[in-house]
């Protein structure tokens, strides 16, 4: 799964699913946090940027006082 984000040849608004499948399952893992935001640094259109957020809140991701993923979720609302 981490592979598959990752990747630059699939299509973005596919990658989501990976994206909120991945925090739900490993919202710890750092290679999952990088990952993520390696994704979130990609040019990606408003319509796939509002779905990355409705996949990290709908991951039920429970600590949000890990400081990477505050990290993550502000980059993700300054490029919406």
């Amino acid at each position: 799964m981490l592979a598959s984000l990752n990747r630059t040849d699939r299509e973005a608004k596919e990658q989501v699913t990976v994206l909120g499948t991945l925090a739900r399952l490993w919202p710890a893992s750092r290679d999952v946090i990088d990952a993520i935001d390696r994704f979130m640094s990609r040019p990606l259109d408003s319509d796939t940027r509002l779905a990355e957020l409705n996949a990290v809140r709908t991951s039920r991701v429970d600590d949000l006082r890990n400081v990477e993923w505050w990290r993550l979720l502000s980059t993700m609302l300054t490029l919406v």
